[in-house]
C-alpha cells in the first residue's frame, strides 16, 4: 500500500478530507487559502461547465435554481420515497423521476443523477488532496452514515470510484470517529457516538477495547441536521421580512437564497451569543430588512427537531441492550452538535459529560484516514459492524419477510426456498427497512435466477449483508447440487409489491 492513504468524509453540507503519512498521525489536508472543509455544493453554468465549492455557493446567490446543496439525501433514493419529497420542498432546484423512478436532479435542459453531482464534488476533494500532498493516486476510506442501506453506501462508492478515488472501503461515519478517538479509549469503554451534522443524524453505541470496535446498534434519521435547524430558523425570519415589507421572500428566489446564507450565519453566531442583529441591504426591491433574533427563540423553534434526535438516540441505546448508567462517554461528532440545546438535552438525558475528545467537524476524515493506514499491516484494527436496517423480500401480500434482522453483526446473511413451477426464471425484488409492507420500504435491487435450460423444482435463495454492508444474492439447487445463475439489477423500479414471493 501507498505511504499515503486519505479518509474522506463525504458531507451533506461541507465535506473533509485527511491524510495520514507513513503510518504517522492523521491530518486534516488543506485547500490553497487553508480552508478545511470544502463545500458540498455544485454550481452548473448554462454552458453545462460546473463549479463545485465555495465558489459554487457564490454564484448560488444569483442562480439558486443551478446550484446544487445536499446532494447526499439523494443518492440511491427512488423519487417517491418521503425522504426525497420531503426533501424537494425546502431546495430551489427542480427534482425528478428517471425512466425508472429514480430521482434525477433537472438544470434548465440537462439532467444529472445524484451519482454525477457527487462525483463532481469527490472530483474536487482528489484535486485537493493531490495539489496538497503531491500524490498521484488518491486510495481512501470513504465515508457513508451508518444508517444508510445499501444502495445508498453502493451510490457513495460508485460516486468516488468514477472520480478516480481508489476506495479500500466504505466506513461508517460514526465508526470512523470512533477509531479517531480509539487512542483515548480505556479497555472496554462503551460508547454513544452522537453525530449530528449537516444533513444527517447518526447514532451509534459501541465497545472499545484496544484495537477492536464492536458496534452493538446503530440508527439516525435523513432529514435531520443542521439544514433542517437552519429550515426551521429561516421560516421565522421570513416572518419578520413579511411585516416589515409586505413582501414574501420565497417568491424571489434570489433574496430567498441570500436570506439562506444569513441564516446559517445566525445560528452560528448564536452559539456563542444570546441575541443577533442582522441588516440584509436591498433585499426585496430596494429595501434594506434588519433581523432580530435570540438564542432562546431559535431553540424554541428547534426544539421538536432536538427532542425527535434525542428519541433517536434513546432508541439505539435500548437497542444496544446498555443501559444510560453503564455507559462510558458519550462522543459528540458533526457541526451541529455546537448547538447549545443539543448538549444541554444530551446532557440532561444521559447524565454524561459531553466529549470533545476529537474536533467534531474533523473527527470522521481523521479516523477513516488513521483507519486506512491500518489496512494490510500488523496494525489492523477489527471492525464488528452492524446492518444498519432489515433485509427482505416480500410475501404473497406485499408483506415485508425480514431475512437479516436488524443490528445483525456483518457479514451476515439469511436464507430461503423458492419454487420454480417449470419456470426458466424466477425474478425477486430485495428490500430494507423496518416497515410492514415492502412498498414502504427500499428496493435495492432486483434478482433474476435462471436455470439455463436445465429445469429445477426448487432453489434455496441466500441473501447475504458483507462487512460494509453491500447485499449479494446466490442460488442453489441441492437436488442436482449447482449453483443457479444470478443477475443482480441494482436499479429497480418502486411501488414493488406486485414482486412477491
Amino acid at each position: 500500500m501507498s505511504e499515503l492513504v486519505f479518509g474522506i468524509d463525504f458531507g451533506t453540507t461541507y465535506s473533509t478530507v485527511a491524510v495520514c503519512e507513513g503510518g504517522g498521525a492523521a491530518r486534516v489536508v488543506e485547500g490553497a487559502g487553508g480552508d478545511r472543509v470544502t463545500p458540498s455544493v455544485v454550481y452548473y453554468a448554462q454552458d453545462g461547465s460546473r463549479v463545485v465549492g465555495e465558489h459554487a455557493i457564490s454564484r448560488g446567490v444569483l442562480e439558486p435554481d443551478r446550484t446544487i446543496t445536499g446532494i447526499k439525501r439523494l443518492i440511491g433514493r427512488a423519487f417517491d420515497t418521503r425522504v426525497v419529497q420531503d426533501f424537494a420542498k425546502t431546495i430551489p432546484y427542480a427534482i425528478e423521476p428517471d425512466d425508472q423512478r429514480y430521482c434525477v436532479v433537472r438544470v434548465g435542459d440537462r439532467r444529472h443523477p445524484p451519482g454525477e453531482i457527487a462525483t463532481a464534488i469527490f472530483s474536487e476533494l482528489r484535486d485537493r488532496a493531490k495539489a496538497a500532498t503531491g500524490a498521484s493516486v488518491i486510495t481512501a476510506v470513504i465515508t457513508a452514515p451508518a444508517h444508510f442501506g445499501a444502495a445508498e453506501r453502493r451510490g457513495i462508492h460508485a460516486a468516488a470510484t468514477r472520480a478516480e478515488i481508489d476506495v479500500l472501503r466504505v466506513l461508517t461515519e460514526p465508526t470512523a470517529a470512533s477509531v479517531a478517538y480509539g487512542a483515548r479509549a480505556k479497555a472496554g469503554e462503551r460508547v454513544l457516538i452522537f453525530d449530528l451534522g449537516g444533513g444527517t443524524l447518526d447514532v451509534t453505541v459501541l465497545r472499545i477495547d484496544e484495537d477492536v470496535h464492536e458496534i452493538l446498534a446503530v440508527g439516525g434519521h435523513p432529514l435531520l441536521g443542521g439544514l433542517d435547524f437552519d429550515n426551521a430558523l429561516c421560516e421565522e425570519l421570513e416572518s419578520q421580512i413579511l411585516v416589515q415589507t409586505g413582501l414574501n421572500v420565497r417568491d424571489q428566489p434570489v433574496a430567498h437564497r441570500r436570506l439562506l446564507l444569513t441564516t446559517e450565519q445566525i445560528k452560528r453566531e448564536l452559539s456563542d451569543v444570546a441575541h443577533v442583529d442582522r441588516t440584509l441591504p436591498q433585499l426585496l426591491e430596494g429595501k434594506d430588512v434588519r433581523l432580530t433574533y435570540t438564542r432562546a427563540a431559535l431553540e424554541m423553534r428547534i426544539s421538536r427537531l432536538v427532542d425527535r434526535a434525542i428519541e433517536i438516540a434513546q432508541n439505539v441505546l435500548r437497542d444496544s441492550g446498555i443501559h444510560k448508567q453503564e455507559l462510558d462517554r458519550l462522543l459528540l461528532v458533526g457541526g451541529s452538535t455546537r448547538v447549545p440545546l443539543v448538549r444541554r438535552r444530551l446532557e440532561e438525558e444521559f447524565g454524561k459529560i459531553l466529549s470533545h475528545a476529537v474536533h467534531p467537524q474533523e473527527a470522521v476524515a481523521l479516523g477513516a484516514a488513521q483507519f486506512a493506514a491500518t489496512l494490510g499491516t500488523s496494525r489492523a484494527m477489527r471492525l464488528l459492524d452492524v446492518l444498519p436496517a432489515s433485509v427482505g423480500i416480500a410475501d404473497s401480500q406485499g408483506r415485508m419477510i425480514s431475512l437479516i434482522k436488524r443490528n445483525s453483526t456483518l457479514p451476515c446473511e439469511g436464507s430461503f426456498e423458492i419454487e420454480f413451477g417449470g419456470q426458466e426464471s424466477r425474478q425477486l425484488v430485495v428490500f430494507q427497512g423496518e416497515q410492514e409492507f415492502v412498498d414502504d420500504n427500499e428496493a435495492i435491487g432486483m434478482v433474476n435466477l435462471l436455470v439455463d435450460n436445465d429445469p429445477v423444482e426448487r432453489a434455496l435463495v441466500t441473501v447475504r449483508a458483507d462487512g460494509e454492508g453491500m447485499v449479494t444474492v446466490s442460488a442453489f439447487d441441492a437436488a442436482k447440487g449447482r449453483v443457479l445463475r444470478t443477475q443482480f439489477s441494482l436499479r429497480v423500479a418502486q411501488r414493488l409489491s406486485a414482486w412477491a414471493r
